[in-house]
């Protein structure tokens, strides 16, 4: 019942965040701030970090994420649009939310399904290239 459609937008460790900058995919590390404060946002040091996302997984989902080595931050889709051209175009959510990795999908479920049925499935990648995937 928690699954939902997000984008990566950064990869965050102990070491620090991996995030994307501009609209090329250039990817810039970043360290943890010392403390959280107004000035960084929703940014905060690792450890509060994870003592947060776990908290919030048990808290309101009930889900036990164990040790938490890895951090996903994504944009989650807040809905679609229809273009001028009739294509349907994803809208994200301008704030991000910490996802621990053992706690997100690789794959969406129903084109894994799709695949191990023997169906041809066409999947749109992040650069609008399509492909025909069939298992």
């Amino acid at each position: 019942p928690y699954l939902r459609e997000a984008m990566v937008v950064e990869v965050c460790d102990a070491s620090g965040r991996l995030q994307t900058k501009g609209g090329d995919g250039e990817r810039v590390k970043v360290d943890h701030p010392k403390e959280k404060s107004a000035k960084t946002g929703n940014a905060a040091p690792w450890p509060e970090l994870v003592r947060e996302v776990k908290g919030l997984a048990i808290k309101h989902r009930g889900i036990d994420v164990g040790e938490v080595d890895v951090l996903l931050g994504v944009s989650v889709c807040t809905g679609t649009t229809r273009s001028l051209l009739g294509y349907i175009e994803k809208e994200w959510s301008s704030e991000v939310n910490y996802v621990p990795l053992q706690a997100s999908l690789r794959r969406d479920p129903s084109l894994v399904a799709a695949t191990a049925a023997g169906k041809e499935v066409e999947q749109v990648d992040a650069d609008g290239e399509k492909g025909a995937y069939t298992r």
